[in-house]
């Protein structure tokens, strides 16, 4: 911003012609540098807002399938296949609703199975 101020007072100085589209042309790619300089600026946060939102997608379906997996086998290890089926679909549902907790993914799996098998 000092910069711009100080060229603007050199264009209000100046009488040259010359002088002053020389100093004109510099201001304008100075406007133009710094306009780019803020659009790659936010471009760049706005990709590393997604690619934290991606990783964080990546992991709760990761951590969403391993407990799945575990608890699927306790339940058909644990229980009569009719029985099984049921409680399969019922832990379908929970591990829907328990995504949705913040710190999913971050949660030590073994709290989570006893939780989940409590339940």
């Amino acid at each position: 911003m000092h910069a711009a101020e100080k060229a603007q007072g050199a264009i209000e100085a100046t009488e040259d012609a010359a002088e002053l589209c020389a100093l004109i042309s510099a201001l304008s790619k100075a406007g133009r540098v710094l306009r780019m300089s803020i659009a790659l600026e936010t471009k760049l946060a706005r990709d590393a807002g997604r690619d934290a939102a991606a990783l964080t997608e990546k992991a709760v379906a990761t951590r969403k399938a391993r407990l799945a997996g575990m608890l699927d086998r306790m339940i058909w290890t644990e229980l009569r296949p009719s029985e099984a089926e049921t409680a399969t679909a019922e832990l379908r549902e929970r591990l829907e609703t328990e995504v949705l907790l913040d710190g999913f993914a971050d949660e030590p799996v073994e709290v989570q199975v006893e939780r989940i098998a409590g339940a």
